[in-house]
């Protein structure tokens, strides 16, 4: 039964104890002005049972206040279903379920930006040496891309490596060998020549652009992967991988003695599984 329901009875209790009160301040008084000793005991048996309602009241008291807190405990219990269920109405609603989906891509994309402007920083840092010599890191093609000049690598038009290209690749090697993030990283590594038609006078011309191209990339990933007790970079050679662009992908349209040759070679950094987007979607 509610707490309702029973307040009227409750009431009515508490007037019969009222009552009861009354009636033996009324005997008590009598008493005092020579009632009989009938009267007395009367007096005294009104007095038992005023303190028997007291008891009760107590008592009453005591299970209105524990009923009380009962109900609270159950009305808490009812919120935190309802909540619950609103948050399960809230994951079913597209809506929200989209914009969930939203902020944790963005959250995502900006943490793989963040380790992309460290490894970036840390090549151009490391790297500043080699500067000098023309080697450069930028970003190309939405790519931390190392550019080194084939002149600091073959002589001529050769495919093979000079003597002077070991005082570029190792130090190379060093920094990509020496970092715990860029030496888990996959590396492309992407030969370069000129335009046939724009070489300058002074130099014969690439008869076969692709395949010098090509070549001069192994010729590179040879010296990086080999072991570092062979005069070599150290590095793993299943993280190098090699391409040949031939004079299809020049850094300037136009070559000529006021800009950089285009004859060079390209350390791509790979982007890593888990920082390409999911195509997952696209399957039915």
């Amino acid at each position: 039964m509610s707490p309702e329901a029973t307040l009227p009875t409750r009431i009515g209790t508490m007037n019969g104890r009222r009552a009861r009160a009354l009636c033996f301040s009324v005997i008590l008084g009598a008493s005092a002005c020579g009632y009989s000793e009938e009267e007395m005991r009367a007096a005294r048996s009104a007095m038992e049972a005023s303190r028997a309602d007291a008891a009760s009241a107590r008592a009453d008291q005591t299970k209105t206040k524990q009923d009380l807190a009962a109900e609270v405990v159950k009305v808490e219990e009812l919120k935190a279903k309802l909540g619950d269920s609103g948050a399960d109405r809230a994951a079913d609603d597209p809506a929200r379920v989209e914009a969930a989906r939203a902020i944790e891509e963005s959250r995502r994309r900006a943490a793989q930006l963040r380790s992309q402007q460290r490894r970036f920083d840390t090549l151009k840092r490391e790297l500043a040496a080699l500067s000098a010599s023309g080697v450069e890191v930028h970003v190309r093609n939405n790519r931390i891309t190392i550019v080194v000049p084939s002149r600091l690598l073959f002589a001529g038009d050769d495919d093979a490596l000079g003597k002077q290209a070991a005082a570029t690749l190792l130090p190379l090697a060093t920094v990509l060998r020496s970092d715990p993030d860029l030496s888990v990283q996959s590396y492309q590594v992407i030969g370069h020549t000129g335009a046939r038609d724009a070489a300058p006078k002074s130099r014969a011309r690439v008869r076969d652009p692709l395949k010098t191209s090509l070549e001069r990339a192994r010729s590179v990933v040879v010296m990086l992967s080999l072991p570092s007790d062979r005069s070599g970079g150290g590095l793993a050679a299943a993280r190098l991988s090699t391409v040949g662009r031939g004079d299809a992908d020049p850094l300037h349209a136009e070559p000529s003695a006021d800009v950089v040759d285009n004859d060079r070679v390209e350390v791509l950094l790979e982007p890593r599984p888990e920082e390409m987007p999911s195509l997952h979607a696209l399957e039915p």
